[in-house]
């Protein structure tokens, strides 16, 4: 098994209520739980701007495209790939496609 660490970190009330409502929406039980998916999002995130494509929303009915603009992934997608055998994400984690 691997080494487990703590973090802890100073949130603000809104903060935390943000976190629960994110909690709350995937009908996850814990707060590591909406980690292990927010890191698995942010890692699908990278990797994409590190092949070069571009993150969009898209709208059913218009069909109009609007892309992502977050300056961390532009930074991040500059920079070389991720190590994905280290990867820190856990196996039961949920892929995105």
């Amino acid at each position: 098994m691997a080494k487990l660490y703590k973090l802890q970190v100073e949130l603000s009330a809104g903060q935390l209520d943000t976190l629960n409502e994110l909690q709350d929406a995937g009908d996850l039980r814990t707060k590591k739980e909406l980690l292990d998916n927010a890191f698995t999002l942010l890692k699908w995130a990278v990797r994409q701007k590190q092949e070069g494509h571009l993150i969009v929303s898209m709208d059913k009915q218009t069909g109009a495209v609007r892309e992502l603009e977050f300056p961390y992934l532009q930074r991040a997608g500059e920079k070389r790939p991720l190590d994905h055998a280290a990867s820190s994400v856990p196996e039961n984690t949920p892929a995105l496609i």
